[in-house]
């Protein structure tokens, strides 16, 4: 009898736990994918820096083949930017495309600067349509994107193959650094696969040079860079664990 009441005790424990896995895990894998999101980083980048006198930079960046199966948060942008931080604020120009499955089907093209970005009162704008339309970078092709100081404190960003640009008054001197760099946006989650090329600074006689070897490496994890020459590179999400990281 003792036998009997233990073996209908056992087979009524793992039925409740076997019924207690199969309620609790995908109750569990839905929680880890929603405070994976909700405790993401605002932003996540991959790219290369170039701390130079500069007055303009340059890349062709690529777009993937296809669109990404999906997209969480605020999706990715990839870009080309200088940025000032020599009169104590942080300010910036950047062109490029950016994409989410909430936005549009394509990457869009644009241009987005910001004055004093660190500061209490900063001043923000993007331009993301011309002639009210936005313009899309299709998949599979490769856009040159371009940021460049036209006059004294006038900088310009220039799209779709230097064919459309937005021009600014945002400096009253010089940018220090260029970069070119992937940026996903608020969940580790989003897809990355971009290919910058042919990536230059320009510098203070307006002569156009190739990233060298004196560029540092941004990479915040799960994201990486490969690249065989500074001025050509690849952005990627890694299925492997590594730690965030500046290289110079």
């Amino acid at each position: 009898m003792k036998k009997s009441l233990k073996r209908i005790y056992n087979f009524v424990s793992l039925n409740t736990f076997q019924r207690f896995i199969k309620i609790f895990f995908p109750i569990l894998a839905i929680l880890m994918i929603f405070l994976s999101y909700q405790t993401a980083s605002s932003s996540f980048y991959a790219g290369a820096i170039r701390t130079i006198h500069a007055i303009g930079g340059k890349a062709h960046i690529s777009a993937p083949q296809n669109a990404f199966p999906t997209t969480w948060g605020g999706g990715i942008s990839n870009w080309v930017s200088s940025v000032d931080s020599s009169n104590g604020k942080l300010t910036w120009i950047q062109s490029g495309w950016m994409f989410s499955v909430n936005w549009a089907s394509k990457p869009i093209e644009y241009v987005e600067w910001c004055i004093d970005c660190s500061g209490q009162s900063p001043i923000y704008k993007m331009n993301d349509k011309w002639s009210n339309q936005y313009v899309y970078q299709e998949w599979g092709t490769t856009v040159q994107y371009e940021v460049n100081q036209e006059y004294a404190g006038d900088w310009c960003g220039y799209i779709k193959d230097r064919q459309l640009q937005a021009c600014y008054l945002i400096y009253n001197g010089n940018p220090v650094t260029i970069e070119a760099f992937s940026e996903v946006h608020d969940s580790d989650l989003n897809p990355l696969n971009t290919y910058f090329s042919d990536v230059n600074y320009k510098d203070i006689n307006g002569q156009w040079m190739l990233f060298d070897n004196n560029i540092a490496l941004m990479q915040n994890a799960p994201y990486r860079i490969a690249y065989v020459y500074p001025f050509s590179f690849h952005t990627y999400r890694s299925s492997t664990v590594f730690l965030s990281i500046v290289n110079k």
